[in-house]
Formats: C-alpha cells, structure tokens, sequence
C-alpha cells in the first residue's frame, strides 16, 4: 500500500493454479507419485487476472532412504571432535584469586 502497509494475500484476493500439483487455500499439494522436476506455479488478483505472476518450485526428486544419527550418536560425536578443554585462567594468569 501507498502508507507502507501491506496486506496479506490469500485465495479470497488471489487465483492459485499449478501446472502439475492442486491448491487448496493457500497450500500446495504435489501427488506422491509426482516425477516431473518442476511445477509451475500461476497466481493472479482475482479482481484483475492481466496482473499476475508465474514461477517455478523445483521439487527434490532423490530418495532419502540413509539413516539418520540419533541424538546419543551425534552427542558422542562431538565429544569425540573436540578436545578436553583446560580450566580458564585468571585475568592475570593464575587460577587462584587474590
């Protein structure tokens, strides 16, 4: 808006249209069995359609099927990584104080 507002735009102001997946509200719902590496995203003001905007979400094709470490494996870990830290010194560089 002029003021430096601005209003957040959902399906009630907007037009949303894929190539591939279907919309329902604002959220974009790809089928499992998706293979393309793309989908085409095209969204206009509902009250004025020329003005719109088209792009594109890519969408991870590869498999995730490696194991993931659990949090006990990557807290020994880093214990592994890093080395047994030494007791800070003082200001003056002994450890008793004054």
């Amino acid at each position: 808006m002029s003021n430096g507002k601005y209003i957040p735009l959902d399906s009630t102001h907007l037009i949303f249209t894929a190539s591939y997946a279907t919309f329902k509200g604002n959220s974009l719902f790809i089928p499992w069995d998706f293979k393309a590496p793309k989908v085409t995203i095209h969204v206009a003001l509902r009250n004025n359609p020329a003005i719109y905007k088209q792009f594109d979400i890519w969408v991870k094709t590869t498999d995730n099927n490696g194991k993931l470490k659990t949090a006990d494996e990557i807290l020994n870990d880093m214990q592994k990584a890093s080395p047994a830290k030494k007791k800070k010194k003082g200001i003056f560089g002994s450890s008793q104080s004054a």
